[in-house]
């Protein structure tokens, strides 16, 4: 019996596969939200950042938004890091802002934490809130 030759054919596994690294961060202000102040007080605020995973987040940066509604400040320590610095400007809405960053790595299941004091020039009163952003997707 002759049979005819076989076709050899190459298994084709060609597959794109994507991974990524996700975090999911967790980030608390503790400090006065609204407070009346008086020319020459300091306003304390801490910001904690938590990694609950599942991998690290790369590149952190917090932003402070910081609202006084009859005068400016002056950034007096940066407390636990120096990589605090005040914004240069005004924000449309009158406000001004603290950047603190970046922060290299968060590992999962750890935490960094940023201290901002601040200095009231003139009477007034003051609004602050934070922000958080990592060039690490979140996962919500």
């Amino acid at each position: 019996m002759v049979s005819a030759p076989q076709a050899s054919v190459a298994p084709q596994a060609n597959a794109f596969v994507q991974v990524r690294n996700i975090t999911n961060l967790r980030i608390t202000k503790f400090g006065p939200t609204y407070a009346p102040i008086l020319a020459g007080d300091l306003l304390t605020y801490t910001f904690v950042a938590f990694n609950q995973g599942p991998d690290a987040a790369l590149n952190l940066y917090f932003t402070d938004t910081i609202n006084v509604s009859a005068g400016n400040y002056d950034l007096v320590t940066a407390g636990t890091s120096s990589d605090c610095t005040p914004n240069t400007g005004t924000l449309p809405n009158g406000s001004s802002a603290v950047t603190c960053g970046p922060i290299a790595s968060v590992a999962a299941g750890q935490q960094v934490t940023r201290v901002v004091v601040i200095r009231a020039n003139t009477p007034g009163s003051i609004a602050d809130q934070v922000c958080g952003v990592t060039s690490t997707p979140e996962s919500n």
